[in-house]
């Protein structure tokens, strides 16, 4: 505290975050902190949905990978434990529609079907319709299918030149995705939040 006399006040602005995005729970966000969350265009990374669900999957199968089993059984311990993630959190419709989407596609991968990821997507999308229409009708729903699906169309469908440098490859990817996913918002951010970030495909990498 001494040599960092900002400590303090520091750490009361990281303990929000971090609450917001491991559990999605932001109300001790300072204003100001909001707004420029808002203002980047990361405000999602405040809200435990697709992106946590995704992590803990894809870490868990990886892991059990490593330690040799098989696909179903790394699958299946990676979904038990994005479950469990899913109700400690709160089981809220993000949540529960990231984990649905997740399901979908992963069942889609160990089935060894080259579209599982856009059928899942479809399947998980029918399914919440089913019991629940209005979610066409909320900002939520709309904003994760709508980025979702433009993330698998445009990974599914432009490829870089492969004698590109490994490193310039992988940063024009995460930057490209980041843009297609902030275009394909354009329209829902207007409609809803009457604001766009133009900053928002680089904070997002």
């Amino acid at each position: 505290r001494d040599i960092y006399p900002d400590f303090n006040k520091t750490f009361k602005d990281i303990l929000p975050i971090l609450s917001g995005i491991t559990l999605g729970e932001k109300g001790d966000i300072s204003r100001d902190l909001y707004y420029a969350f808002q203002d980047s265009g990361a405000m999602h990374l405040l809200v435990a949905s697709g992106g946590n669900i995704g992590f803990i999957t894809l870490i868990v199968y990886f892991l059990c990978s490593l330690l040799g089993c098989k696909r179903i059984t790394s699958a299946s311990a990676a979904l038990s434990c994005a479950l469990f993630y899913t109700l400690i959190a709160g089981a809220d419709a993000p949540l529960l529609r990231a984990y649905l989407m997740a399901f979908c596609s992963t069942l889609g991968f160990i089935l060894g079907r080259k579209s599982g990821v856009l059928q899942g997507f479809v399947l998980a999308g029918l399914i919440i319709l089913i019991f629940n229409p209005q979610s066409l009708f909320e900002a939520g729903f709309q904003m994760s299918f709508l980025a979702t699906l433009a993330i698998v169309l445009f990974v599914n469908n432009f490829k870089l030149k492969e004698n590109l440098p490994r490193y310039v490859k992988i940063l024009t990817e995460m930057f490209l995705i980041s843009l297609v996913a902030q275009l394909s918002l354009t329209a829902v951010f207007c409609n809803y939040f009457r604001k766009i970030s133009l900053t928002a495909p680089l904070s997002n990498i």
